[in-house]
């Protein structure tokens, strides 16, 4: 009976944080949030197609900003923010979690749903259209999947790395290098290879950097890096990953000195 209050008044802890990161922490990406909207749901009544389109951009848009949410913890760990907290009976393991939910989870089921909801509203098919003509062959559903498991990946990168360094321009730096400067590095550097070669390595580095592009882009030959679908390949590289980061973080946060 103890056990189970204890861990009643742990989940409330953690979701009395969530509620403090959701409604001030994140301000500044739920104006975004707003904004991206109305521009996906008035787009989807007018051009589906180029909306889907659109999706890598604001993917983008809304990973760097998830990314840079979830180096908040580093901010506060040096501004001596979290001491209070964790005066009031709130641990660090409740803390990562509160982060983990309202900081990673929580926005990334957001920005999923900014574009399930006025898809499935306008036309449920719109799921299964594959817009080629706009450089894409992967089906939108299949693309929300990957983009949402991809902003989970960045978050966990950047508290994990925040965590282990105690700098958060490091975090954000882990972060950017996988999203831009890696890939962009790889394609000049490719750019001097071979064809074949060239091919090779930008896949592979793209696998592992940015699936939503490498998905996008491979698609259209139907064969990965390692042999199988280009789409299964992107999920099976961000299961694995978004698992083994969390588990790394919330072990480091675990043992982080304050």
């Amino acid at each position: 009976m103890s056990s189970m209050r204890s861990l009643q008044e742990s989940i409330k802890r953690i979701f009395h944080h969530v509620d403090y990161i959701m409604g001030l922490q994140a301000r500044l990406l739920y104006i975004f949030t707003i904004i991206f909207a109305v521009i996906v749901s008035y787009a989807f009544y007018t051009t589906p197609g180029f909306t889907i389109s659109l999706l890598p951009l604001f993917f983008l848009i809304y990973a760097a900003m998830v990314s840079a949410l979830a180096t908040e913890p580093i901010d506060e760990i040096s501004k001596g923010t979290i001491q209070v907290y964790l005066a009031t009976g709130l641990t660090r393991e409740e803390y990562y979690e509160a982060w983990l939910l309202g900081g990673i989870a929580f926005q990334t089921l957001v920005f999923a749903l900014i574009y399930s909801i006025p898809a499935f509203i306008v036309n449920p098919r719109i799921f299964f259209i594959t817009p080629s003509s706009y450089g894409l062959n992967v089906p939108m559903g299949i693309l929300i999947v990957i983009g949402s498991l991809q902003i989970m990946y960045y978050g966990a990168i950047a508290m994990t790395v925040g965590a282990l360094t105690k700098k958060r321009s490091l975090a954000v730096l882990s972060v950017f290098l996988l999203m831009v400067i890696i890939p962009f590095l790889v394609g000049i550097i490719s750019s001097i290879l071979t064809p074949n070669s060239a091919e090779h390595i930008t896949s592979l580095v793209m696998l592992f950097c940015n699936q939503l592009f490498y998905a996008g882009i491979m698609s259209y030959k139907n064969i990965g890096v390692f042999g199988l679908s280009p789409v299964i390949e992107s999920l099976i590289i961000l299961m694995v990953f978004d698992i083994a980061l969390i588990l790394i973080s919330d072990s480091v946060w675990r043992r982080i000195e304050i």
